[in-house]
Formats: structure tokens, sequence, C-alpha cells
């Protein structure tokens, strides 16, 4: 009896293996890069990248978090779903527990899983060189802004005159047009891309870095502004202090109103 008890017990297990398996299959089939082009099916999951705390992150996470809200721990969640079905049925050599130790330990569903993992190591890599795009431009908002500026002042700036400093409006003009050609450039990177089984959606990390290629023209031109208008109106002080006092009648025996 114990014989057929264990006979009829393997065919169980072997039959949770196999739908077990034909799960991971389904996984398998719909995170492989090659085979989702092949057939024309579009990504499962859509997660977007964005900057945080001075970071392009994705989010969610590619691998596991602490909430458990990464793309690893979502395959994951799926595997322990998977398991589940183990469940169902009660043990015939015992009066109580279940099958998912023996799944488990299945060579099949351990090598379905590590197919899996290969998959999503793969994917991860491909998603990670994409990131780097959007990394080449971490100057923008690692470099601080003011610091930067200043030395660049110092660089382009003459002083003519006591208190009259002229600047090199040549140097202004080629970052201003550099910083606007980033701006550019960042505005004309796709803002949806599909990466196997990942659609990825940049678009809030292109507005993000927009706004700092922004801020660096921004800056280079405010400058040029104000520094006209403060010279205008030391002009028109110099006039206005020079119109009152042409306006004075001149008596001949003063020599003061007429220094």
């Amino acid at each position: 009896w114990k014989a057929y008890v264990d006979f009829v017990n393997n065919i169980i297990v072997d039959g949770l293996a196999t739908v077990v398996v034909m799960s991971m299959d389904f996984v398998v089939q719909n995170t492989d890069a090659k085979i989702i082009s092949s057939k024309g099916r579009v990504p499962m999951l859509e997660i977007e990248m964005d900057l945080k705390a001075s970071k392009v992150v994705f989010s969610p996470d590619l691998g596991h978090t602490e909430k458990n809200s990464g793309l690893r721990d979502i395959v994951d969640s799926w595997i322990e779903e998977f398991y589940k079905i183990a469940m169902l049925f009660k043990r015939l050599d015992t009066n109580s527990g279940t099958y998912v130790k023996e799944l488990q330990n299945n060579m099949s569903i351990q090598g379905a899983i590590a197919d899996i993992n290969d998959i999503l190591d793969t994917n991860d890599q491909s998603c990670k060189e994409f990131k780097q795009t959007y990394e080449n431009y971490s100057y923008l908002f690692t470099t601080d802004l003011q610091s930067t500026f200043k030395a660049f002042l110092e660089e382009v700036g003459t002083e003519v005159q006591p208190g009259h400093i002229e600047y090199d409006i040549e140097r202004f003009d080629e970052e201003i047009t550099r910083y606007r050609q980033v701006q550019q450039d960042i505005g004309e990177l796709k803002s949806q891309v599909d990466i196997g089984w990942v659609r990825v959606n940049p678009q809030p990390i292109k507005q993000a870095l927009g706004t700092w290629a922004s801020k660096w023209s921004f800056m280079f031109t405010q400058f040029l502004v104000d520094d006209v208008l403060g010279k205008l109106q030391k002009l028109f002080n110099f006039i206005e202090s020079a119109t009152i006092g042409l306006e004075q009648p001149v008596v001949a025996t003063n020599k003061e109103s007429l220094m």
C-alpha cells in the first residue's frame, strides 16, 4: 500500500510541477525580448524614468526594494502564486502538509526560474544602458550653478576702470547657445521606449533635465540683461546729474559754479 501511495504521490507532484512549469513558460514567452520582438507582442509592464535626489532612477525600480515594489519583486510574487497550486491538494502520504517543498525542489521548475532570472538580468542591463543616455546629462544637476558661474565671470570679465567691468559677449553667446542646444537635444529624445518586456516612459526625466538646461541658459541671459540695465542706469544717473549741473546759472565770481 505504501508503494502504491508513493506512486500516486509522485504522479500528483509531476502533474503539479507540469502546471507550474507551463505557468513559468508563459512568463518566459512574455519577458524574453527575442520572443516578444518575433511575435510582435507589447511589453507587459510600464515604468517611468525620473530624477530623484539628484539621481536618474526607474520607478518602480528594476530590482528588489524594501517595499517589495520593484520589478523583481513583482516577478517573484508571480512565481509565489504559481506555487500556491500545491496547496489545492492534500498530501496522500501524510495527514497534513502540502506539495510546495516538492515543487521548490523540482529540477524543471528550478530550471525555469533560472531561465526567467537570466532573461530579467539581460533586460535589466539593456534598461541600464538606456538610462545612461540620460545620465550623460547629469552635469546639469550635479554642478553647482552659482560657483560655476562665478568662476566663469572671473574668466571672461575685464575691469577696464574701477567699478566698471566689461565681459566677453562671445563667450556668453557660446554658453547660451550650448545650453539651448542641450535643451533641444533632450526634447528630441524619445518619449516612450520598449525594452524587452518593459515599456519605459522617460517623460518625467526629460522634463526635469529640460528644466535644468533652461536654468543654466537663463542664468547667462539674465546676467547680461541685468548688467546692461545696470550700466544704462548708471549712464542715466550721470546724464541726469550733468543736466542738473548744466541748468544751474553760472556766476562769473562763483568759482564753484564754474568747476
